[in-house]
């Protein structure tokens, strides 16, 4: 059996479109925009089935998959910070995930008095957000705010043509910088409106491997071994612009995805949750529904990132990362986590890695541990040890 787990790209989820902006107050419960379009902008801060961060100067509508009045979630002000969604009807009962649709109100009227088609609309919504919706999230667990980008929607188009398997994000500035929008794999040809400027934009691909309940991003590198990137300026005159998604992919094979991973299988007697000082941290599955808890015999993967490092212009990963003060447990009665060795301090995680820390015992009669298997793979002696990461 080979010591190297791969990571498909068969299975791929679209990304969620995150942003930097100014501060605004949260919204109180039941605020309503003044809605132009009749539609319904009641924001369920508290009991929302989604939350969104609206940096856009923008009312949005926000649907499920595709623009219809049966998909219609619902309505968020213009610079709303952490507005509910709920609509039960539309989004049911059970965790999925799906596209969410954004379009602004005023496109909505337009349509409505026929300035744009309904293909018009389709094709060029204000952005798409891949999100995953939790019925079942607990009250004291984080609330995941999907960010609305500020330099949406402006009069400049630039064209995604990705006729590729993959999907992917496009990011400004660097891998790390802000997400504009997506190009779902299976959609040939999209489009982002965005003001005038000039933007480097870095495309990010991602994986879900169900299996084992990760998600992971890797960043296309070029020849000098720095990130992947394009280009583009809106100005005067300057008309559309096209990113060729297939440009990047052909630069996916022999680059680092810049993260590590650690599996935590709970072996304990009661469900257990992972803290990173005082705070709990999320798996890549529970980062999205809200749930921090991994239940009794379940298993959550955990990703952490290297440190983006800058050599001149260019930015790389540091091919290590150092984790401490990690603990794990029930509330109140964590331990902490420590290597087979007993090494509880220094734990060094390395790129484009799988680990896995054991979880076992009860919090009841102090048996509790969790120890991380800091020794490669064999499927004899040692089951499980790390594996080498790598996408197809």
């Amino acid at each position: 059996m080979k010591n190297l787990m791969k990571l498909g790209m068969a299975l791929l989820i679209a990304a969620m479109v995150l942003g930097f902006g100014g501060c605004w107050d949260t919204e109180p419960d039941g605020k309503t925009g003044n809605s132009a379009s009749g539609k319904d902008f009641t924001n369920h801060a508290t009991n929302g089935r989604i939350h969104v961060r609206n940096l856009t100067s923008e009312n949005l509508l926000a649907y499920r998959d595709s623009i219809s009045d049966a998909t219609f979630i619902g309505g968020i002000n213009a610079k709303a910070e952490g507005w509910g969604l709920r609509n039960d009807n539309v989004l049911g009962s059970l965790p999925v995930g799906f596209t969410m649709v954004l379009i602004t109100e005023q496109q909505y009227l337009d349509n409505k008095d026929g300035k744009i088609t309904n293909t018009q609309l389709r094709e060029a919504p204000l952005c798409r957000v891949y999100v995953y919706y939790n019925p079942n999230r607990r009250a004291d667990d984080p609330i995941k705010n999907y960010e609305i980008s500020g330099n949406l929607g402006g009069s400049n188009r630039l064209a995604v043509d990705n006729n590729t398997k993959y999907s992917v994000e496009l990011r400004l500035g660097g891998v790390d910088g802000e997400t504009i929008g997506f190009a779902p794999t299976g959609l040939i040809t999209s489009y982002i409106y965005l003001s005038a400027g000039d933007f480097d934009l870095f495309p990010v691909f991602k994986s879900y491997n169900a299996a084992r309940d990760a998600i992971t991003t890797y960043y296309p590198k070029g020849s000098s071994g720095y990130p992947w990137f394009k280009g583009v300026t809106f100005g005067e005159g300057s008309g559309d612009q096209r990113f060729e998604v297939q440009d990047a992919a052909n630069s996916l094979s022999g680059g680092t995805m810049g993260a590590a991973w650690v599996a935590v299988r709970n072996g304990a007697q009661t469900a257990v949750r992972v803290l990173r000082g005082s705070t709990a941290i999320t798996g890549a599955m529970t980062s999205m529904t809200g749930v921090s808890y991994i239940g009794e015999g379940a298993s959550t993967t955990f990703q952490f990132n290297m440190e983006a490092i800058s050599i001149g212009d260019n930015q790389a990963f540091a091919s290590s990362t150092t984790i401490d003060n990690i603990r794990i447990g029930p509330s109140g009665f964590t331990v902490q986590l420590k290597t087979e060795a007993g090494a509880v301090t220094n734990i060094v995680l390395q790129t484009d890695r799988m680990y896995t820390i054991n979880v076992r015992g009860s919090h009841n009669d102090s048996s509790l541990e969790a120890v991380i298997n800091m020794q490669p793979y064999d499927q004899t002696t040692n089951p499980t040890g790390w594996t080498a990461v790598t996408f197809d």
